[in-house]
């Protein structure tokens, strides 16, 4: 198939169904069909790129030339910034389509909104059951890759928002190391945790992007060349893997055989399993909040403060403000939470080459609940908290759906720069299930 033609298929998927279910920021079909005539010359000519002519969309946090970048906020709708993030850029040049921005919660969820997804755009609707929540702020993200709208897609995860919607959408969701994949032109929340991320149906495919946007750009001054790692990866089946031994415990029902059947089946993969605890007692979902209520209110100042600012949750707009009376010291304990957490996974690490765990312990909570409150004693939500702080790389990967039809997810988490094995162990585990490849039905009703 042609790259026009794969990328005419996808913005009709994208309106068709992407739209309903809230997915769809803006379509960019100018330039969406511009770089696939561009592909096509290309794979004319004999270029091999396996990413030449494969449509995408980015999460509309993320700058992209011609198309309008929002960040959800209801006064920046039509607002269009004539540059291209890094990560856009080298798409582009490896031959990347983009056909969409895919719809965020407003400031990426910066400050908490009153109910879950809210935006400019309006609420996005879960692809397996449209009553629900569809996950954090890389929403539009999972919708549009779990509907088929785009192969891949690109997201965010300052707390969780590239794992839960990842989780709850049923597809595959990588979190790179922290400063791996440079966040120039990309909205900052913050830069002690922002990490652009990977959405796509299979770790492979993840892993495919991945390679296209890592490395430093000369002006995310975070993003550094990574370390000399090993030229062989350990086998899988040599692997040690840590996990809890109460992972299951405070899993909802509906999810609890489902949870147990995924990580049996991985652990009969790998060399050897070993029980593994994260500690509940360092408070990593709290330190995450004041951390990025306190970095937020400093990188947006000018939005938040502004007279015209409009959000689409007004009691968003006042949690940002008050953070400007956040004290000195709270802001420094939280920090040395984060050093607790990096200290924690160190230990833990050199007792095993990898965790994993149930990605998140509750279903989808129901759009039209008020958001739940984060900080759960759940082993899930402190292994994904505490990774987070920790700026740890992690991937999602479906493992079958609950007693409800909805997806369940294992992540996996690994030492800083273990991005490789980690893909490299998911795309095993996919290699001998099928739980990737299910399907949500279409109607939104």
């Amino acid at each position: 198939m042609r790259a026009v033609d794969l990328a005419g298929r996808c913005l009709d998927r994208a309106d068709r169904a992407g739209r309903p279910f809230g997915s769809i920021a803006a379509l960019a079909a100018d330039r969406a069909m511009a770089e696939a005539v561009a592909a096509d010359a290309r794979i004319a000519a004999g270029d091999p790129d396996p990413l030449l002519g494969i449509p995408y969309g980015v999460k509309d946090v993320i700058a992209a030339r011609g198309a309008p970048t929002s960040w959800g906020v209801t006064s920046l709708r039509d607002r269009i910034l004539d540059e291209d993030a890094t990560v856009v850029d080298r798409l582009g040049r490896r031959g990347g389509v983009l056909v969409a921005k895919l719809v965020t919660s407003s400031l990426a969820g910066g400050g908490g909104t009153d109910r879950p997804g809210v935006s400019a755009h309006g609420q996005a609707r879960n692809p397996w059951a449209p009553d629900r929540f569809p996950g954090g702020s890389s929403s539009g993200s999972a919708i549009a890759v779990a509907l088929g709208a785009v192969p891949y897609a690109l997201g965010s995860e300052t707390g969780g928002s590239v794992v839960q919607p990842a989780a709850f959408c049923g597809v595959t969701g990588y979190r790179p190391t922290w400063s791996r994949i440079p966040r120039t032109g990309m909205m900052a929340l913050s830069a002690k945790l922002d990490k652009v991320g990977v959405l796509a149906r299979t770790a492979a495919d993840c892993a495919l992007v991945a390679e296209a946007l890592i490395g430093p750009d000369g002006i995310d001054d975070d993003c550094r060349p990574e370390p000399a790692v090993p030229a062989r990866q350990p086998a899988v089946d040599r692997l040690v893997v840590g996990i809890s031994p109460n992972d299951l415990d405070r899993v909802a029902d509906p999810m609890r055989a489902t949870a147990r059947r995924g990580l049996d089946e991985l652990a009969a993969l790998v060399g050897e399993v070993r029980p593994v605890e994260i500690s509940r007692e360092i408070g990593y979902s709290a330190a995450i909040e004041l951390i990025v209520s306190a970095d937020a209110h400093r990188s947006l100042s000018d939005l938040i403060w502004s007279p015209d600012v409009e959000l689409a949750d007004a009691g968003q707009l006042a949690r940002l403000r008050a953070a400007r009376d956040i004290p000195a010291a709270a802001y420094a304990e939280a920090l040395d939470v984060q050093r607790q957490a990096r200290e924690q996974f160190a230990n833990v690490f050199r007792e095993v080459d990898l965790v994993v765990g149930v990605s998140i312990s509750d279903q989808p909570q129901l759009r039209d609940e008020p958001r739940r409150p984060r900080g759960s004693t759940s082993v899930a939500d402190r292994l994904l908290a505490a990774a987070n702080l920790a700026g740890l790389p992690g991937v999602a990967v479906p493992c079958g759906l609950d007693d409800d039809g909805l997806p369940v997810s294992l992540h996996l988490v690994g030492p800083r720069h273990s991005d490789r094995l980690l893909l490299a162990v998911a795309s095993h585990y996919q290699q001998h299930t099928s739980h990737h490849q299910l399907r949500p039905t279409t109607s939104v009703g």
